[in-house]
């Protein structure tokens, strides 16, 4: 059984990492569309720093409630083929939810039901963390794995989350 809560669970790295790439991805949709409204190049890298640091607490958020329940939910099949696929996907509802959330609290507006749009904000952030969580969650396995081995927490019975073979 992987240990859930364990401080050295990559949450901080993931978050930053998904933040920082959503934020450019959805700086470079903004400015394809026409709808960024920082101007020069001073306003658009100072919009992306706000950006991404900004939503990085609230990546880390969705992370805590959305990606830690999933990854015990995946427990031993985190080595398949759909994991990343899977994890995109929630990600992205994550964050739709999360930044429906925010504007909610933030401005008192309410998204339209079903509106589920690829170029919102919340979807990108949050589909980059999905994938950022999903790529440092499994290297957090592997090395915390490889540990538990060496430090005889489980033998040949028993799988590396604890399960028997």
């Amino acid at each position: 059984m992987t240990r859930p809560f364990s401080a050295k669970r990559p949450i901080i790295m993931a978050a930053m990492a998904g933040s920082f790439l959503g934020s450019a991805i959805w700086l470079g949709t903004a400015m394809l569309s026409g709808t960024f409204f920082f101007g020069g190049p001073a306003g658009i890298a100072l919009g992306y720093l706000v950006a991404a640091a900004f939503l990085t607490p609230i990546a880390a958020l969705g992370i805590v409630l959305f990606g830690l329940p999933a990854a015990e939910a995946v427990g031993d099949s985190w080595r398949a083929w759909w994991v990343p696929i899977a994890a995109i996907i929630m990600g992205a509802i994550a964050g739709r939810i999360l930044y429906s959330m925010l504007l909610f609290l933030l401005w008192q507006r309410l998204m339209p039901p079903g509106g589920f749009v690829w170029a919102d904000p919340g979807v990108i952030i949050g589909a980059s963390v999905g994938l950022a969580f999903w790529w440092f969650e499994r290297q957090w396995r592997i090395v915390d794995g490889a540990r538990r081995a060496a430090e005889g927490e489980w033998d040949e019975r028993t799988g590396p989350d604890g399960d028997i073979l």
